[in-house]
């Protein structure tokens, strides 16, 4: 099948962007925290980052979930009716973007976790989890192909 590959450009700059925004996430822990000594103004218990540390993780797993949900109503439901490739490919597209929407708010809540704590390894983690999640999930044409032939599930 012949792939609009300008629609998945388009989708590979705004994912592009989002991977570019969780990078810039961690490299802001490491100036803001480690070389200006970031310290939160006023005392911030520990259950707080805490707490903000278990919602990033629950972020990151929440993307892939989320993903394979939007897939899974792209396909066909039923195996006798062919599949409709600019339905799969609108819902590649919408997964992809909330997916990456997804681990970027994780990234942000690295960031938070890591100015509230003063400690720039929780952000850290948190950001190049996120970052490892975009990547593994980055849109490519293969993929999209398999999909809309029936070859490969979400």
């Amino acid at each position: 099948m012949n792939l609009p590959t300008d629609n998945l450009q388009k989708l590979r700059r705004i994912c592009t962007t989002l991977a570019g925004s969780a990078g810039i996430c961690g490299l802001a822990c490491l100036l803001l925290v480690d070389y200006e000594g970031g310290r939160p103004a006023v005392p911030v218990p520990g259950m707080v980052p805490l707490s903000m540390t278990g919602l990033a993780a629950i972020l990151i797993l929440l993307s892939s979930r989320v993903r394979t949900t939007i897939l899974r109503k792209a396909l066909r439901q039923n195996p006798a009716f062919p599949i409709d490739g600019a339905k799969v490919l609108a819902g590649y597209q919408q997964a992809t973007i909330l997916s990456f929407a997804t681990l970027e708010a994780a990234a942000l809540l690295g960031l938070l976790v890591a100015l509230l704590s003063g400690k720039t390894s929780y952000g850290l983690i948190l950001c190049g989890a996120a970052l490892l999640g975009m990547f593994s999930r980055w849109p490519r044409e293969v993929e999209l192909d398999r999909l809309i032939r029936g070859k490969a599930s979400p």
